[in-house]
């Protein structure tokens, strides 16, 4: 695997865990949009149809900043290469 540079490098890498490792995310993604806003809606990773199921969001992150720019309702996880060492004081 090659270090991503963008966020969409993230997600491919994130694909690629998943297709070696199936139960290694506790969800299912249901959409995924490159636009502006949250990246993938996601389901728990169950039987119960989609219609059905709590929806929630997942971000992508190249490099996690203190300045995150979208809401924690209904934040299920946040996925990133890198974070600012500047978070964790």
């Amino acid at each position: 695997m090659v270090e991503p540079t963008q966020e969409n490098g993230v997600f491919s890498i994130f694909m690629q865990l998943q297709a070696i490792e199936p139960t290694m995310f506790p969800f299912t993604i249901i959409d995924y949009d490159t636009h502006v806003g949250i990246d993938v809606i996601v389901k728990a990773k169950d039987d119960i149809p989609i219609k059905s199921s709590k929806l929630f969001y997942v971000e992508f992150k190249n490099y996690l900043k203190k300045d995150f720019n979208h809401s924690f309702e209904n934040l299920h996880s946040i996925i990133c290469w890198d974070i600012d060492s500047k978070m964790m004081k």
